[in-house]
């Protein structure tokens, strides 16, 4: 696990048809896609087909359980007209930090069974901004307005990061440009090992890469056609040789029979990987879900087990672990983690004062608390 993966493996992904609104059909994302999918010979017979309005082609992939795998493997090119850069969405009764999210795309080539975009999305298909420079431009004029503010930046919300930059090149697009823009870091949120075209980039200084990690278990049974363990913290490293910080997200935390000896495990794994001193965050969250996931994933996957244990309906309308559980989860994981990491600011995703008060020890005054944290550790990293 120590040995640096010098070809840092790419994971391509079924793809049969490549839509594109002709409005964006010259945007150098398009082109990007058109250029790079010929190195592929996976992608010889994949379609390329250009619309005149992209609302024609989303309506023909509603999300539905019994073909969500196989619409995946459309994707669609198109001016996003919606709202891309805005507070990361917490839920009531929850302590947020202060994050913000710029969107250039929606879905995920992944399959991961608790991922609530299956229930979400009013489509299945994967789309992806060709309108990329425009969305940059205008959530660029909103931080500049406000240099008193130091801002962090995801784009791992409604999709994985680096899933499909091995085509897109967009990772590397939205870096050049913030790396301009001095009161911000960018993190990028990713499973995957596509980390390639960042990698001659000069970025580092407000780019950190950011990977989800779980169990072999988990991997293997949950998050199908994701990258392994090994490949992830292969590519965490390289990065880091690379100069770029690095941040983990153990989220969701899944109970099942031996979690606790697993998590301890893949802890212990990362924490032989990768340099502590350049780690920036670490944040833990349990699983938790909808109503319409539990529906949507037991019509999908008849033998899913991950929403058939013992969870309470909560009054941010997602169902969670009981209390004394999620309780006992945190802590286990809070112990292993500052063994480990006693210096890397770690915290709690969508999670309640009480909860942060239990494992903690202290509940964070609020967003800003949590902010100064977070920047103290990038000035020192």
């Amino acid at each position: 696990m120590n040995n640096i993966i010098k070809d840092i493996p790419i994971y391509p992904v079924e793809i049969d048809t490549i839509y594109v609104d002709k409005r964006v059909k010259n945007s150098t994302v398009a082109q990007n896609v058109q250029s790079n999918i010929k190195k592929y010979s996976c992608y010889q017979n994949t379609k390329w087909i250009e619309v005149d309005d992209y609302h024609d082609i989303i309506r023909r992939f509603p999300p539905k359980p019994e073909t969500f795998i196989n619409d995946k493997k459309s994707i669609l090119i198109y001016p996003e007209q919606g709202r891309h850069f805005h507070h990361c969405p917490g839920s009531d009764g929850v302590l947020c930090c202060r994050y913000f999210v710029f969107d250039f795309g929606m879905n995920c080539p992944y399959d991961c069974d608790y991922c609530y975009l299956q229930s979400y999305l009013s489509s299945s298909l994967i789309t992806v901004a060709g309108n990329l420079n425009e969305l940059l431009e205008s959530a660029g004029a909103k931080v500049k307005e406000n240099p008193g503010i130091r801002w962090r930046i995801g784009t791992g919300e409604y999709m994985d990061s680096l899933a499909l930059d091995f085509l897109t090149d967009s990772a590397s697009i939205v870096a050049q440009y913030f790396a301009n823009i001095e009161n911000c870091t960018l993190e990028f949120k990713t499973k995957s090992t596509h980390i390639h075209n960042l990698l001659d980039q000069n970025i580092q200084k407000n780019s950190v890469l950011s990977w989800s990690l779980n169990t072999e278990y988990l991997i293997n049974s949950v998050e199908s056609m994701t990258p392994s363990l090994n490949d992830r913290l292969s590519a965490a490293l390289f990065a880091v040789k690379s100069g770029f910080r690095v941040g983990f997200h153990f989220d969701p935390v899944i109970f099942y029979e031996n979690w606790e000896e697993d998590y301890t495990q893949l802890i212990n794994i990362l924490a032989e990987t990768i340099p502590a001193e350049k780690i920036c965050w670490i944040s833990i969250g349990t699983f938790r879900y909808s109503q319409g996931l539990k529906e949507f994933l037991r019509v999908k996957k008849w033998n899913e087990f991950i929403t058939k244990g013992e969870m309470l309906y909560y009054p941010d309308k997602k169902y969670r672990y009981y209390y004394p559980l999620r309780k006992e989860m945190y802590k286990k994981m809070y112990q292993q983690l500052t063994n480990q990491f006693k210096d890397v600011p770690l915290y709690l995703c969508m999670e309640s004062h009480s909860i942060w008060k239990d494992v903690f020890g202290y509940t964070p005054e609020g967003p800003a608390e949590l902010d100064r944290k977070f920047h103290a550790r990038l000035d020192n990293t």
